[in-house]
């Protein structure tokens, strides 16, 4: 399972790593490692894998170093997908994206960045009470 722009081969860390690779998954948006590691547990569930490497190893210096997204775009011959729509405008990630969501939630119901607080305090109290949760 690799994430975002990862240039790495998932064929030849595998074979580095001395594994058969029986399958792979990749995760561009959104959730990153989470959305890695939830894809990484349905193929264990599925029977499709009995172990899975998530990894991310973007070597910034080669690639898409921040900053120089646009000439990586270029060469592909554009912005693909969704992040056509949002990069032009800034939103480089889910932080960002949620931003613009609880502002339109701010000004049209009234909601403050304290609303927003207690929904977090009350989502960590209720984890603690769960001997079965886990902090991310």
């Amino acid at each position: 399972m690799r994430f975002s722009f990862d240039s790495n081969d998932p064929v030849r860390i595998a074979d580095s790593l001395g594994l058969n690779l029986k399958f792979f998954g990749k995760s561009m948006y959104g959730g990153g490692g989470c959305s890695c590691i939830a894809q990484a547990a349905a193929a264990v569930q599925a029977g499709v894998a009995n172990y899975v490497v998530v990894f991310r190893a973007l070597s910034e210096s080669q690639e898409v170093a921040f900053g120089h997204f646009a000439g990586k775009f270029a060469e592909l011959g554009g912005i693909p997908g969704t992040m056509g729509w949002m990069l032009p405008f800034g939103l480089m990630s889910a932080a960002q994206g949620s931003a613009i969501t609880a502002s339109t939630h701010f000004h049209k119901y009234g909601t403050t960045s304290e609303h927003l607080g207690n929904i977090a305090v009350a989502e960590r109290k209720h984890a603690n009470r769960n001997p079965n949760a886990f902090f991310l």
